[in-house]
C-alpha cells in the first residue's frame, strides 16, 4: 500500500488583545524595552532622541509603521500611562500622527482618516479654538503633539512641524520624541507533513 500523505495545519493564534508578546510585532521595529503591545498594536516608544515632525515621521514608515494614531481614549491612556511611568519622560512632548497640513482647521490622522468623535485637545488648541494667539499662530502650526508636562497631563497641542520662530528672526529646530504604531503580525501557520502506512 502507498503511503498516504496527511496534511495538517496547525494555527497558533493568540488573541491580540491579550498578549503582551513582542515577538507578535513586524520585524522593522527593535525588539527591545521601548516597544509595547496593546489591543491590536504594536508601540515604539522613541523617548531616546528627537526629531522633526517629518523625520519622526519618516522613521516610522521606514520601519513599517506610522506616528501613533491617538483615536481612542484607550490608546491615549494607554501611551501617557508608558511615557509618564515606564518611561518617565514628564517632561516632553511627544509628536502624535495628526496634522492639518493639507487644508488649516481640517485635522487628519496618518492613515488618511479625518479627525473622529475621540480628541484630547489642550484649552485654546485645535479646530475649534477662537482666540486670538490660536489665531495669529496657527498658520504656522500645523502638526500635533501630546504634552506629557504634569501640568497639561497629555493632551494634544499644536505644534510646528519642523522649526519654530524665536524672537521673530532666529528659527529653532522643532524636535521631539515620538511613538510609532505597527500592526499586529497576522498568527503563523505551521504546515505539518506525516505519513500513514
Amino acid at each position: 500500500m502507498g503511503a498516504i500523505a496527511l496534511i495538517l495545519l496547525i494555527s497558533f493564534f493568540q488573541s491580540p488583545g491579550t498578549t503582551q508578546d513582542i515577538n507578535l510585532c513586524p520585524d522593522g521595529p527593535a525588539k527591545d524595552r521601548y516597544l509595547k503591545v496593546h489591543g491590536d498594536f504594536c508601540y515604539q516608544f522613541v523617548v531616546y532622541r528627537k526629531y522633526t515632525h517629518s523625520e519622526a515621521q519618516t522613521d516610522c514608515e521606514l520601519q513599517g509603521g506610522s506616528l501613533v494614531l491617538v483615536k481612542t481614549a484607550d490608546i491615549q491612556n494607554f501611551v501617557y500611562q508608558q511615557l509618564t511611568t515606564t518611561y518617565n519622560d514628564a517632561y516632553y512632548r511627544v509628536w502624535i500622527g495628526l496634522n492639518d497640513l493639507a487644508q488649516e482647521d481640517h485635522y487628519v490622522w496618518e492613515d488618511g482618516t479625518k479627525l473622529g468623535f475621540y480628541s484630547n485637545w489642550y484649552q485654546g488648541e485645535g479646530p475649534s479654538s477662537t482666540t486670538a494667539n490660536h489665531n495669529f499662530t496657527h498658520i504656522t502650526r500645523d502638526c500635533v503633539v501630546m504634552d506629557i508636562s504634569p501640568s497639561v497631563g497629555g493632551k494634544w497641542r499644536e505644534s510646528s512641524c519642523e522649526s519654530s520662530a524665536a524672537l521673530l528672526v532666529l528659527s529653532a529646530r522643532e524636535a521631539h520624541s515620538y511613538v510609532c504604531q505597527y500592526s499586529i503580525a497576522p498568527p503563523s501557520t505551521t504546515t505539518i507533513f506525516t505519513t500513514a502506512k
